[in-house]
């Protein structure tokens, strides 16, 4: 295979990666929403996730007490 064919299919290829549509959810109110929530996700998600997965933890041992320390454990020796 010559250089140049290899180099057209190469450029061929990147072409059709990059013709992925964006994200659309057929109803115009959902696809706003959809954007407008996960913009700040995609550019940086540390600043949401750590603190959202804190406070869920802290929740939950607050509503099921012990019981969920139980449950990690028990999970914790299953894996």
């Amino acid at each position: 295979m010559s250089q140049s064919s290899y180099l057209k299919k190469l450029d061929l290829e990147l072409e059709r990666i990059f013709e992925l549509q964006p994200n659309n959810l057929h109803v115009p109110a959902l696809t706003y929403m959809y954007k407008k929530l996960t913009r700040p996700l995609k550019s940086l998600p540390i600043v949401y996730i750590v603190p959202l997965s804190i406070g869920s933890a802290i929740f939950m041992y607050l509503v099921f007490g012990p019981m969920v320390v139980r449950l990690v454990s028990l999970l914790q020796y299953g894996f």
